[in-house]
């Protein structure tokens, strides 16, 4: 195997690994409040902690993946990420209310998510930087292959986890997972170059804001990206609690919902890894 190919695929085996654990958790947490509360307003209270603050720095992080050593943030954030964790695993047996409980996993649920933030763009970032352009369309439907598979994996064990298990058992998961994924990648060798002439952050910005609305395809594909998430991500959150409160209050019924939503994802992701000749991709877009 070639080095940059290696390095690639050592790359992804790492952030499929903390993949792993933080989606777990997040099964967790929203499992355990939906079938603690059975409450719409809890749902949607972590859904909003989970997704709002990754939405808005993600501004910022865009900006920081081409100022500072991408390699640096990604661990960076993988690090936070189980270290809230963490400290949510010590504090839930000193937590005797369930209100206070819930509280609690939305500060954590948060930081994790302005972990998110941080690494998801400095992630996609790295990727062009181990693989040579004309296999960058492969790689990148390997990864989103890799990815729905992990993710398709995770409900079920998440679910197996909370039945035998424990909900801080599941916790500690994303914890491990967490140390294995950074020590992975500290083992790769991410080159860096300093920008010598840097603009203020929010000039960036809005420099990048400015670039997509002009470029008439990009901003559509991401109008387009955007309406996506809005319909579908609610959805699949109250999925959850639609199924406990019609079909019992179980993991097996919640875990059976996410890993059918995946394997759709899977599939989408097997059908871009194959189809990776970019000649074979049309000139031209019905975005266009």
């Amino acid at each position: 195997m070639k080095n940059g190919y290696s390095k690639a695929v050592l790359f992804l085996a790492s952030q499929a690994i903390t993949l792993l654990g933080s989606s777990i958790v997040q099964f967790a947490i929203i499992w355990y409040v939906t079938l603690e509360t059975s409450s719409g307003g809890w749902v949607a209270l972590l859904s909003a902690a989970a997704y709002i603050p990754q939405f808005l720095i993600s501004f910022f992080a865009g900006v920081w993946v081409d100022r500072y050593p991408r390699k640096c943030l990604i661990i960076a954030a993988d690090g936070a990420i189980a270290a809230a964790t963490l400290a949510l695993v010590l504090l839930l047996p000193q937590i005797s209310q369930n209100e206070t409980i819930y509280i609690a996993l939305v500060v954590i649920s948060v930081i994790r998510s302005l972990g998110t933030g941080i690494h998801t763009p400095a992630v996609n970032a790295t990727v062009p930087q181990l693989i040579a352009e004309e296999n960058l369309m492969k790689f990148n439907g390997i990864n989103a292959t890799i990815q729905s598979v992990v993710q398709f994996a995770a409900p079920a064990i998440a679910g197996s986890i909370l039945t035998w298990g424990s909900f801080r058992g599941a916790l500690m998961v994303d914890v491990v997972t967490a140390m294995v994924g950074i020590g992975l990648l500290s083992a790769i060798v991410i080159p860096f170059e300093e920008r010598t002439e840097t603009a203020p952050v929010f000039a960036e910005m809005q420099e990048g804001i400015r670039y997509a609305a002009k470029e008439r395809f990009l901003g559509k594909l991401i109008m387009l990206f955007g309406l996506f998430i809005f319909l579908c991500v609610p959805a699949g959150f109250l999925a959850t609690l639609f199924v406990s409160r019609y079909y019992g209050d179980t993991y097996f019924h919640m875990t059976l919902v996410e890993v059918i939503g995946f394997l759709g994802m899977m599939a989408g992701g097997l059908l871009i890894s194959t189809w990776a000749d970019s000649n074979a991709i049309p000139k031209r877009c019905w975005l266009e």
